[in-house]
């Protein structure tokens, strides 16, 4: 079977991850803002699940400041 997926360098790989953690935790932003009150705990297991490291998510929440 032919692979035919995009290669990346690593740089557009940790760019791609950014990007898509930025819009993540947007949209969970919004999410409260519009009263679906998630938990901290809640959050953090939509980060954890989505991959984002245990030290990325304790720094997001402390910038979030759920």
């Amino acid at each position: 079977m032919e692979n035919r997926g995009i290669l990346l360098s690593e740089k557009e790989k940790e760019i791609i991850k950014s990007c898509f953690y930025m819009a993540l935790e947007e949209g969970l932003y919004h999410f409260n803002r519009i009263g679906l009150d998630a938990g901290e705990e809640d959050i953090k297991g939509i980060l954890s699940k989505f991959g984002m490291p245990d030290t990325e998510i304790e720094k997001f929440m402390k910038e979030a400041a759920w």
